[in-house]
């Protein structure tokens, strides 16, 4: 049975941190110089060019994704209705990307791949080879957590090869893809070589992105190889590190991501105080509003205290307990129609 559950968690924590892979690939479009988020509240109460509104408000949207999704679709819902009024079709389709992301981050994949779906087909239509390569890794998420694997191959295998003939100046797609590929191949012992490669590759195009969240994840990788050394206690040392850096940045989903990291531990040889762990995880869950992917979590915490007969905090993680954190609201006034 425990061995089950420890299956069951690797799969849940892999599909978990793929997403947040395809996520920082999404927020990348709404933050390619990092600008702090009253500046684009700012930008979209000053706004009067409605083209300019729609973007703004994309911006917000992917931009939340890293911090609440209640927000994050909100915007990206207004976005939607303002592009379908104004027939703008790249403002349609980084909506219906959005909004695809929020439904896969509650972890309802199917509503996710409609909306996946209609984004790719715009894309297309524009012939944006960067925005439909990230599309189609986001299908590949989708696809994989609905236990179609040929499907998800199809997709995962197009945007790869799609994603390495981009230019060098949207190679920041690729460097996000060659870490999916490394997590999804990590423990495939025939593709060592390879998964080496791709994190080598990742974090030399990573440089080139002073702002870019990604050497966070080839590091917390990097931390694995502390462990298999017998360098445990460092390497929980450096996951703190990592997920301090997160939380500064504003990136509660990618905090709680590399906390879940340390679960992995325990098949290495490390033994860390998960019910610590988890606990700091469930709490960044719930500021990030996608408690649904981490319900592992909650369980595991939920079982713990009820295993120790403590009823308040068996209460407090009881799994119909939980609650999402709360939509932040669009500023006053509606901007051009």
């Amino acid at each position: 049975m425990t061995r089950s559950i420890n299956n069951s968690y690797y799969q849940r924590w892999v599909s978990a941190t793929l997403l947040a892979l395809a996520l920082l690939c999404a927020a990348q479009r709404a933050v390619p110089q990092s600008p702090q988020l009253p500046e684009l509240l700012h930008e979209l109460s000053v706004q009067q060019d409605s083209i300019a509104y729609i973007n703004t408000l994309g911006k917000l949207g992917a931009l939340y994704m890293m911090i609440n999704l209640d927000s994050s679709f909100i915007y990206a819902v207004r976005e939607h209705e303002m592009a379908g009024r104004w027939q703008y079709k790249q403002g349609l389709a980084d909506a219906c990307d959005v909004m695809s992301f929020c439904y896969a981050l509650r972890t309802d994949f199917n509503v996710a791949g409609i909306y996946g779906y209609e984004a790719l087909r715009l894309h297309k239509a524009s012939s944006d080879s960067a925005r439909i390569a990230k599309t189609l890794s986001n299908l590949y998420l989708y696809y994989r957590n609905m236990g179609r694997p040929a499907d998800a191959n199809n997709y995962f295998y197009e945007a790869f090869h799609m994603a390495a003939r981009l230019p060098a100046s949207q190679d920041s797609v690729y460097s996000i893809l060659l870490v999916n590929y490394a997590m999804r191949f990590y423990r495939d012992s025939t593709r060592k070589d390879s998964v080496q490669w791709a994190l080598q590759t990742a974090a030399r195009i990573s440089k080139k992105y002073p702002q870019s969240r990604l050497p966070l994840y080839i590091d917390a990788y990097a931390a694995d190889t502390l462990v298999i050394q017998g360098g445990g206690k460092e390497a929980e040392a450096r996951i703190n590190s990592l997920a301090a850096a997160a939380l500064n940045r504003g990136l509660p989903y990618v905090a709680m991501d590399i906390y879940n990291r340390l679960e992995d531990y325990h098949r290495l040889g490390y033994h860390t105080d998960s019910t610590r762990y988890r606990e700091l995880s469930y709490e960044l869950a719930k500021k990030a509003g996608c408690i649904e992917l981490n319900l592992l979590v909650l369980a595991g915490l939920y079982d713990y205290y009820q295993r120790h007969n403590n009823v308040v905090k068996t209460g407090y993680y009881s799994p119909g307990n939980h609650a999402v954190g709360r939509a932040t609201p669009l500023p006053a006034g509606k901007g051009p129609n």
